[in-house]
C-alpha cells in the first residue's frame, strides 16, 4: 500500500504508536550498540510529506508496560477515525527478546494487539508497522491493508519505512523464515523447553518450512515471501543437461522480466526435490538464490549451477554427502510455496552403496530389489543403453564367492521345480521330507552363520544350554532334562 500525497487536496495521516517516536532498531545483550545517529519514522515521513499533509500522532500505549492504557487507546481512535489512512507502529518491546532467554509465547503485548484491533475498527485504510526480531502471531492481520515488516532495522530504520510507505523505493525483502499461524503449530513445540535444564531438538531436519511442507500445513505467510510495487515474470527455464552423474555439475538459467510500471528487485529461489527417495527427506530444499534489480519492462537471464551437493543427503554409515540414482525436480519460485516453474534431471550416482543386513532382515530384503531400483529398471527396460549401472552382488558364506542375479534366479527356479517333481510323483510328501527340502532351499538364501546363531538363542531360550568342560576344549551343545530335537528347534524358528 503506497501513501500518495500532494496529487488532489490535502489529506490527513495517522501515525500512531510509540515505536514511530522511539523506535525499536536492535536487540539485547552483546548486539546492543550505540548509533552514530538514529531516525525515527515521524521524522523522517515529515521530511517526506513536507507540508502536502497533515500528519496526526498519538502513543497509543505505553511503552514500559504490556497493560492497556484506556486514555491513550480512546486518543488514537479518535486520530485514526479523523484520518484518511492510519499507521500504526507496533511489535515486541526490548524486554520480550534477548540472547540471555526465550520468549515463551509468539504473542506481542496485549496493548499492541487491542490498539490495532481499535483501530481497525474506526479506520479501514490501516498499515500495520511491525518491529521485531522473530516471528509473531497476528489475530488481527485479516483487517489490515498492508502489513511492513522491518524486523530489527537498524540506525537508518526510520527513513526506510518512510520509503517504503511512501514509494521512494519498492520493497524487495523475503522472508528467511516461516511465521506460523499459532505456537503450537511449530515444529519445536512438544520437545521445548525441554526438563531438567536439557533441551532435545527432536526435530531433527524438519525446521522451518522443511517441516510445514512435509505436514502440508497452512502457514500465516510462508518462508520466502514478499510482495512488491511491482510485478515480476519467470519463463524460460533450461537445464543444460537431462541426464548426469553426481561428479558433473547442472547450470540452470531461467528468465526474470520486470512487468510492472516501477524500478524493483526480486530474489529468485531455486529448490531441489528428490522425486523418490530411500531416506527420509523434505519435500523439497532452498539450494540456491539471487537477487536481481530491474527497470520497468527489463529482462534478464539468472544462472545457477548446482553440484554434488544440491542433490545429496549426508549418509552417516560413510560419512559424507551421498547422491541416491534417480529423478530430481528443479524447481523455481517466489516463495516455498509459489512454485512458477519447474523441470528434472536424472543424476546417476557413482558411489554404490552396498546395504547392509541384520538378524531381523527377511529373504526379501536380501534377494529383491528395493522399490527404487525396481522403478529405475522399469523407467530404463525399453534401452538397455541407459540402464543404469545398478550392481548387486551376493556372497555366500566361508567361499567368498559373488553370484550374479541370474544364477540366483536360476538355483531358486531349480529348486522349486524340483520340490514340485517330488510332490507330484509321492502324492503327499511325508513331514520329514518336506521339511528336509525347505531347509535345502532357505540355505541358499541365508548365511549359514545367521542360522546357527539364531538356532542357538532359540535352543537356549528352550532348555538347551552350552557346556564348556574343564579341559579348554571347543564349546559343545548338550541337551537339558527337556532333550529337545535338534530339527525341531529348526522348524520352530523357521
Amino acid at each position: 500500500m503506497v501513501i500518495l500525497v500532494g496529487r488532489r487536496q490535502r489529506i490527513m495521516i495517522a501515525l500512531i504508536g510509540a515505536f514511530a517516536k522511539n523506535p525499536r532498531y536492535q536487540g539485547r545483550g552483546s548486539s546492543h550498540v550505540n548509533p552514530t545517529m538514529l531516525d525515527s519514522a515521524y521524522e523522517e515521513i515529515l521530511k517526506i510529506v513536507n507540508g502536502k499533509a497533515e500528519i496526526l500522532y498519538a502513543d497509543g500505549y505505553r511503552m514500559d508496560t504490556d497493560e492497556v492504557d484506556e486514555t491513550l487507546l480512546e486518543e488514537a481512535k479518535k486520530v485514526a477515525a479523523e484520518s484518511d489512512v492510519a499507521v500504526v507502529f507496533a511489535g515486541l518491546p526490548e524486554r520480550y527478546e534477548s540472547e540471555g532467554y526465550d520468549r515463551p509465547h509468539m504473542k506481542m503485548p496485549e496493548s499492541h494487539n487491542r490498539l490495532i484491533e481499535e483501530v481497525s475498527n474506526v479506520q479501514k485504510n490501516l498499515v500495520v508497522v511491525l518491529s521485531n526480531g522473530a516471528p509473531v502471531e497476528m489475530p488481527w492481520v485479516s483487517k489490515a491493508k498492508a502489513i511492513l515488516e522491518t524486523y530489527l532495522g537498524g540506525q537508518a530504520w526510520g527513513g526506510a519505512v518512510a520509503d517504503v510507505l511512501f514509494g521512494v523505493v519498492s520493497p524487495s525483502g523475503k522472508l528467511p523464515e516461516t511465521f506460523p499461524k499459532k505456537l503450537s503449530d511449530n515444529p519445536s513445540y512438544l520437545n521445548f523447553p525441554g526438563e531438567d535444564d536439557r533441551v532435545e531438538y527432536r526435530e531433527g531436519i524438519f525446521v522451518g518450512y522443511r517441516y510445514y511442507d512435509k505436514k502440508e500445513m497452512e502457514v500465516l505467510f510462508p518462508f520466502g515471501h514478499g510482495l512488491s510495487y511491482t510485478t515480476f515474470e519467470y519463463s524460460d527455464l533450461k537445464l543444460d543437461k537431462k541426464k548426469m552423474t553426481d561428479r558433473d555439475i547442472l547450470r540452470v538459467s531461467v528468465k526474470v522480466k520486470n512487468t510492472g510500471k516501477m524500478p524493483g528487485k526480486e530474489v529468485v529461489q531455486l529448490y531441489v526435490r528428490d522425486v523418490e527417495s530411500s531416506v527420509i527427506m523434505p519435500e523439497k530444499e532452498l539450494k540456491a538464490f539471487e537477487k536481481v534489480d530491474l527497470r520497468p519492462v527489463e529482462e534478464k537471464e539468472i544462472v545457477f549451477t548446482l553440484d554434488k551437493r544440491a542433490f545429496a543427503y549426508y549418509n552417516v554409515d560413510i560419512k559424507d554427502w551421498h547422491v541416491e540414482s534417480g529423478d530430481f525436480e528443479i524447481l523455481i519460485g517466489r516463495s516455498s510455496r509459489e512454485i512458477v516453474l519447474k523441470d528434472t534431471v536424472y543424476v546417476e550416482s557413482t558411489m554404490p552403496i552396498r546395504k547392509r543386513f541384520h538378524r531381523n532382515s527377511t529373504i526379501d530384503e536380501r534377494h529383491v530389489r528395493s522399490k527404487r531400483e525396481r522403478n529405475i529398471q522399469l523407467r530404463h527396460a525399453g534401452n538397455p543403453q541407459k540402464t543404469p549401472a545398478i550392481r548387486r552382488s551376493r556372497r555366500q558364506h566361508h567361499t567368498g564367492i559373488r553370484r550374479n542375479d541370474e544364477v540366483h534366479a536360476a538355483e531358486k527356479s531349480n529348486i522349486l521345480q524340483q520340490r514340485s517333481h517330488h510332490r507330484r510323483d509321492a502324492g503327499h510328501s511325508h513331514p520329514k521330507d518336506q521339511f528336509k527340502e525347505e531347509m535345502s532351499a532357505l540355505k541358499i538364501f541365508i548365511q549359514p552363520s545367521l542360522i546357527f546363531f539364531s538356532v542357538a538363542k532359540k535352543m537356549r531360550n528352550n532348555g538347551i544350554h552350552r557346556r564348556t568342560n574343564t579341559n579348554n576344549m571347543p564349546n559343545q551343545l548338550s541337551v537339558g532334562r527337556e532333550k529337545l530335537h535338534k530339527k525341531r528347534a529348526l522348524k520352530m524358528y523357521v
